[in-house]
């Protein structure tokens, strides 16, 4: 559902998320990203990764963040 949303607007993702669910995302761009995608990344909450993303949205003048799941 979240790739067809991000087709649907035309929005390239930074991912955030677990890496077995990457491969999910294969057919949306993603460079030069402007919204983030954020789920059960684990062990991938580092500040780097955090602070990647965090980047990311304070670029955009509307910011989109979209949570996997029930977040």
């Amino acid at each position: 559902a979240a790739v067809a949303v991000l087709k649907e607007r035309g929005l390239r993702p930074h991912l955030l998320v677990y890496d077995g669910v990457v491969p999910e995302f294969d057919s949306v761009e993603k460079a030069d990203p402007n919204c983030v995608v954020i789920g059960d990344a684990a062990e991938k909450f580092s500040y780097q990764n955090l602070n990647d993303a965090f980047r990311v949205l304070i670029g955009l003048e509307n910011p989109v963040l979209f949570s996997l799941g029930r977040g």
